[in-house]
């Protein structure tokens, strides 16, 4: 044993725990093996002495042994630590947008804005009836009170006096009421439209308008007629009036405009309410005519010389009457 470690030492450089494990036995060989392939060595062992020699075929009597270069693999070693984190690398390319949110919360309510302009009158509502002359008005199915709007007539305007120094005065406007009253079904209204008054011819003052009235039994709502314009520099025509009576209630009430005085040789103009007042006259012409609704008519012109100019009528009365269900 002690020659063949010797032997292996001068002539493979083979350590003797290595040579140990070859004299092991067959064994041992076969597990060493047990892995893959490697590269091997073989020798001849003499059957006497034990020596070793290295020879392509082993002399008769002495045993071959055969070694792997490379020994079996070894168990795993432990992990390593972990290394530092390395640098951030560069930002990636934006991603596709996204699907739309929800809609948000409602804000709070903004300040109120100034309020608008005041819209035209609407037109009147179901059922209402206009009257520009005289009538009478029977109460529809399921209606127990009507609303009344009712205007005066307008006065005329004065004419102009021959000599004097101012056209004639305007006539004065009719009043306009509006009030309800209670009715019956199938009971008659008495509807009364005044006439406006007639205009002044040369020294002639204007005639006062008609009041305007609508009677249900006992109960009334009036619009009284303007006054009658003055010839020449007179006075002029004054507003009608209103009144209500029995069981009828006032709602609302204004008196009719006053006329307006000529001055030089222009005449003055009507007084003014529902219908337009009529236009004073100038330069030797006769007074305008008051709309319906009341407006008074309007004062002759001062001619020259001996001319004369007539003073407008009044306008006529109108009634509205609305049935309230």
């Amino acid at each position: 044993m002690y020659r063949l470690v010797s032997w292996m030492r001068r002539r493979l450089g083979v350590s003797v725990s290595l040579a140990v494990v070859l004299l092991g036995g067959a064994s041992a060989a076969v597990a060493l093996a047990a892995t893959r392939p490697a590269p091997r060595i073989s020798a001849c062992v003499q059957r006497r002495g034990g020596v070793m020699y290295m020879a392509r075929r082993c002399r008769r009597g002495d045993r071959r042994v055969v070694w792997s270069v490379r020994g079996p693999q070894g168990l795993r070693g432990l992990r390593g630590l972990v290394g530092r984190a390395g640098a951030a690398g560069p930002a990636g390319p934006a991603g596709a947008t996204g699907a739309q949110g929800g809609a948000g919360l409602s804000g709070a309510t903004g300040a109120r804005g100034p309020a608008g302009a005041t819209g035209a009158t609407g037109p009147a509502g179901p059922g209402a009836q206009s009257f520009t002359g005289s009538g009478s008005y029977t109460v529809p199915s399921g209606v127990s009170m009507i609303e009344v709007e009712a205007w005066g007539a307008g006065g005329g305007g004065g004419g102009y006096v021959s000599g004097a120094s101012s056209g004639g005065a305007g006539g004065g406007g009719g009043a306009t009421a509006t009030g309800l009253i209670a009715v019956a079904v199938g009971s008659t209204c008495a509807v009364t439209v005044g006439a406006g008054g007639v205009g002044g011819a040369q020294t002639i003052n204007g005639s006062a308008g008609t009041s305007t009235e609508v009677s249900c039994g006992s109960a009334t709502v009036l619009a009284g007629g303007g006054g009658g314009g003055s010839g020449g520099s007179g006075s002029v025509g004054s507003g009608g009036t209103t009144g209500y009576s029995g069981d009828a209630i006032g709602l609302t009430s204004s008196a009719g405009g006053t006329g307006a005085t000529g001055t030089g040789n222009t005449g003055g103009a009507g007084g003014a309410n529902g219908g337009g007042s009529g236009s004073g006259a100038s330069s030797s012409s006769n007074g305008g005519n008051g709309g319906t609704g009341g407006g008074g008519g309007g004062g002759g012109a001062l001619g020259p010389g001996s001319a004369n100019g007539s003073g407008g009528a009044g306008g006529n009365g109108l009634v509205v009457i609305i049935p309230v269900h």
